[in-house]
C-alpha cells in the first residue's frame, strides 16, 4: 500500500469531494484549496479516518482501506 503524506491531504479533500470547496471556501473566508490547509480542517479529517477505521463495521473499515490504497 502506497503512504499518502500528510502535505497531500488537503487536495486530496477537495479531489476527492468537490462539491464540498463552496462551503469550505465560505465558512472558512478563503478559497478552498487554502482553507484545507488549516489545522483545524486537516485535523477534522483525520478524526473521520481515524473513527471509521475504528468503527466494527467491517464494510466502514474495508471502505476506507480500499479508497486510500487505491487512489495512488
Amino acid at each position: 500500500m502506497s503512504e499518502i503524506r500528510t502535505a497531500e491531504v488537503p487536495l486530496l479533500v477537495l479531489r476527492m469531494v468537490p462539491e464540498s470547496a463552496e462551503f469550505i471556501s465560505e465558512k472558512y473566508g478563503m478559497p478552498a484549496d487554502q482553507a484545507v490547509l488549516t489545522a483545524a480542517l486537516m485535523q477534522r479529517c483525520f478524526d473521520l479516518v481515524e473513527r471509521l477505521m475504528e468503527s466494527p463495521d467491517e464494510s466502514l473499515r474495508g471502505a476506507v482501506y480500499l479508497r486510500f490504497s487505491s487512489s495512488s
